[in-house]
């Protein structure tokens, strides 16, 4: 049995989007491959969805991206004969990295930035737009084959159901969907539900979609219902192709969902919560895919409502969004991502 073992957190602070890429990896190996275990921080939640997932989850109290907690996940993969371990969130850095290498596993990193001063993981897997070779190329093992791009994206199995899936764009964008991640720390989702409450436009139906570390709830259901607008607020979903499915109009944090927008053909505006984001969104621009916002704690609320506006009733800028996103993931990441681990 060729067991996956991997090295994640989700919280309110880190939110789900690392959780949700190693997810779509582990179901796909699990599939294909073997068995699967995670280690993280506890979250319950994320623990019922890999336990319901037919995987294994084993709690881990160490400081994140500590040397004790390196020493852990060796342990944990030794004993479980692991074939693969993957590791991801940016708390992981040079030494942990090194320490696993030390101890002969196998490392599949995800990376977004190219920001580490070494990479000694045998595969750096970064599936964006801005991720470049030459970042690595200087500063990696002779070993370490690099997966850069889109080309790469994996996408969870609820997704891979909609491989040949075209979506109709309608002339008026009324469903407008609104996802800012697992735990949208500083509450920009309150931002956007204000610039849509600024405009005088009829039929417009929202969904505002939170996380499960989302500790905002009771002010925005409060604004909810001392707004004009009509807004349904969701609490976390196992089904989001169906919420994309129904939305002509999304706005979307700058994190890996922004991946899942493109493979489903959805118009999409994207803002940045952190500087990791930012860098997505460059190359979001640089590609010509999506419109952006940048960083969110700096938007005006008027100015997004102007582009709203634009969108909501630009059938044409809305069509070409949706043509655009499908070049860029096509769902098969996931077969060159293993194939990769694999050497096939």
């Amino acid at each position: 049995m060729k067991n996956l073992v991997i090295r994640v957190d989700a919280d309110y602070k880190t939110g789900s989007g690392h959780f949700m890429r190693c997810l779509a990896l582990a179901e796909s190996w699990k599939e294909k491959v073997g068995d699967v275990f995670f280690i993280m921080n506890e979250n319950e939640p994320f623990k019922k969805r890999i336990i319901d997932e037919g995987m294994n989850y084993i709690p881990n109290f160490n400081d994140s991206g500590t040397i004790s907690d390196a020493e852990f996940f060796i342990e944990k993969s030794q004993k479980l004969n692991a074939y693969w371990t993957v590791v991801d969130g940016y708390v992981f850095k040079e030494d942990f990295f090194f320490k696993l290498k030390k101890n002969s596993l196998n490392i599949l990193m995800f990376d977004d930035d190219g920001l580490l001063n070494h990479y000694s993981a045998d595969i750096v897997l970064n599936q964006n737009l801005h991720g470049e070779s030459n970042w690595y190329i200087n500063k990696k093992e002779d070993f370490t084959k690099l997966l850069i791009g889109t080309k790469y994206t994996l996408l969870r199995k609820e997704f891979l159901k909609y491989l040949s899936y075209k979506k109709e764009i309608s002339d008026y964008g009324k469903n407008i969907l609104i996802t800012l991640g697992g735990s949208d720390l500083h509450n920009y989702s309150l931002k956007i539900l204000k610039s849509l409450n600024n405009l005088n436009l009829k039929d417009l139906e929202i969904i505002l979609l939170i996380g499960p570390n989302n500790t905002h709830e009771n002010s925005l259901k409060e604004y909810i219902n001392n707004s004009k607008i009509n807004v349904k607020l969701i609490k976390n979903t196992n089904d989001m192709p169906t919420l994309m499915k129904w939305a002509d109009l999304v706005f979307s944090g700058g994190g890996s969902t922004v991946w899942e927008l493109a493979f489903m053909g959805v118009p999409t505006i994207v803002g940045a919560s952190s500087d990791v984001e930012e860098v997505l969104i460059k190359g979001l621009n640089e590609n010509n895919l999506f419109k952006t916002v940048g960083k969110l704690d700096s938007i005006n609320e008027i100015e997004l409502s102007n582009l709203f506006h634009e969108l909501i009733i630009n059938e044409s800028i809305r069509e070409k969004m949706n043509f655009d996103g499908k070049k860029y993931v096509d769902g098969y990441g996931y077969k060159r991502v293993i194939n990769a681990m694999l050497n096939e």
